[in-house]
């Protein structure tokens, strides 16, 4: 990523910035982030199990054969936190890799949905 592409000094021009390639890349990679993460909890209960809040605290169940909570199985959560580091170091891997400017906003994006989930599950105050 070239570092000499940030956003230009604000003019008041609101529209302008949000209508930038950069800030519409970034968002969609957010989106596609979000998405992918969905879909890999759902689409993969075995490895990812089912999440629940209770009481402030983010517990895991192995789901049972009806495909409901089951079994605590506080494992299930550090698989998702493992996917979650196999997302960021693949984004900065397409961002560092990737010679087209967009597509490396669009990893940063997937990047930076990653790490606050990260964060927000070793932080429950932030969630």
């Amino acid at each position: 990523m070239k570092k000499e592409q940030w956003l230009s000094k604000p003019d008041g021009n609101i529209i302008e910035t949000l209508t930038d390639p950069r800030v519409l890349a970034t968002a969609a990679g957010a989106a596609v982030g979000a998405v992918i993460e969905k879909q890999l909890w759902t689409g993969m209960r075995d490895t990812f199990g089912i999440a629940s809040l209770q009481g402030g605290q983010l517990k895991f169940y192995a789901p049972d054969a009806d495909g409901k909570a089951g079994a605590e199985a506080p494992q299930l959560g550090t698989n998702r936190q493992l996917a979650r580091l196999g997302l960021v170091v693949g984004s900065v891997a397409g961002i560092e890799y990737v010679p087209n400017g967009n597509a490396q906003y669009a990893f940063l994006g997937i990047a930076a949905v990653a790490v606050a989930h990260i964060l927000q599950d070793l932080f429950p105050a932030i969630r």
